[in-house]
């Protein structure tokens, strides 16, 4: 008896795309890290300020590492699923020998 799952997505097929997704935060998060200048003395901004006016603070930036290190252990979650998969199907083709 065959079981159909009403999901259109595996669970190979999740973790490809959390790991896609994950990757475009880290790349995201590590863009407005670098991007960050800081920019002491220009008119209305104070000596925290960096990136100009509307740009992030330095009180951003730790808020900016834990969302980057949130992003790395998703991504590391996601590889593992791969990885685990990736040892089911080797087992499978032992057993079959």
């Amino acid at each position: 008896m065959r079981v159909e799952s009403k999901s259109s997505f595996s669970p190979l097929d999740i973790a490809v795309s959390g790991i896609q997704g994950q990757g475009k935060r880290m790349k995201d998060i590590s863009s407005n890290v670098a991007s960050m200048s800081t920019t002491i003395g220009q008119a209305g901004l104070g000596p925290d300020a960096v990136g100009g006016k509307g740009g992030m603070t330095l009180d951003d930036l730790p808020a900016q590492m834990i969302n980057l290190n949130i992003a790395t252990r998703a991504y590391k979650a996601n590889v593992a699923v791969l990885k685990r998969y990736e040892q089911m199907i080797e087992t499978t083709l032992e057993l079959l020998r």
